[in-house]
């Protein structure tokens, strides 16, 4: 297992998109590789609050500090778009993220052929970045009804071949 573990750090330690940061439980950075610290900045020794961890409470009630598994999507991080997994194995707090940015844009230019309005490229662009209808109600401030009508518009024009890029979610 220790090999394993080792195997990983070092794979992750040289990726351009995937984030790796090993924290203790009360948040003090161990370890973050160059993305990690692209994204978050050079946190180690320091208690860490931003990226995967921003808007997380730090106290015991906070589910991030339950044993087990916890995964955070479109996190918005120093103009960087994150999917994060936190580890959590009662020792250390272990995340490893994916950058999407880049995956969203060019998801969004596959689709600019299309007759989309502009209000429906936007809709996407939100759905593409992991938001919920919800959230995309409070982003836009647009009832449900025309979120939907909207979903059910992109999801109309998109050809079959793209549709596979969206969850289409109602």
């Amino acid at each position: 297992m220790k090999k394993a573990s080792t195997e990983l750090t070092d794979s992750l330690s040289q990726s351009r998109k995937m984030g790796l940061c090993i924290k203790t439980l009360d948040r003090t950075v161990l370890f973050q590789n160059s993305l990690c610290k692209q994204i978050c900045g050079d946190v180690t020794g320091k208690t860490c609050s931003t990226g995967c961890m921003d808007g997380l409470a730090l106290h015991p009630e906070d589910p991030v500090l339950d044993e087990g598994v916890r995964v955070r999507t479109g996190i918005q991080s120093n103009g960087h778009l994150i999917d994060a997994v936190l580890l959590n194995d009662q020792e250390f707090l272990t995340t490893i993220f994916y950058d999407k940015q880049d995956l969203v844009e060019r998801k969004m230019e596959s689709v600019k052929s299309l007759s989309l309005t502009r209000m429906e490229k936007r809709v996407l662009q939100l759905l593409l970045e992991g938001r919920s209808n919800k959230e995309i109600v409070d982003t836009l401030c647009i009832s449900l009804s025309t979120v939907r009508t909207h979903l059910n518009h992109i999801y109309q024009k998109l050809p079959p071949e793209l549709l596979a890029l969206v969850e289409i979610r109602f």
